[in-house]
């Protein structure tokens, strides 16, 4: 959340105080959540590792871990996309995934305009 603060006052403001324009603070910061992001895992070889009878608990746990494959894969791509979309494309796309009201007073085109 204090990513999301921070890049709100920049979009506001129009630059961050280091001087880098809105679209190459927007691009650090998502290289920066980018670079937490955690590795999916190997599926194949949680199941050797749990062998050949699985429990009950072990078949939610890998359907939890495809899950969470699924996630991390998604939100990978979506902040290598956020680090391609212009300023403008990304007003109309962050206010879907990002609490209302964040970023909406910085955006320069009609948000209802799709």
């Amino acid at each position: 959340m204090d990513a999301l603060l921070s890049l709100k006052s920049v979009l506001v403001l129009g630059e961050s105080s280091s001087g880098i324009s809105r679209d190459d603070y927007i691009g650090q910061v998502a290289k920066e959540i980018e670079n937490k992001m955690p590795k999916v895992f190997d599926l194949d070889q949680v199941r050797k590792r749990l062998g050949t009878g699985l429990s009950p608990t072990s078949v939610v746990l890998l359907q939890e871990l495809e899950r969470f494959n699924k996630l991390v894969v998604r939100m990978t791509k979506s902040l290598a996309e956020l680090q391609r979309v212009s300023l403008s494309l990304m007003c109309r796309l962050l206010p879907r995934y990002v609490a209302p009201g964040v970023l909406i007073e910085s955006c320069p085109i009609a948000l209802d305009s799709k």
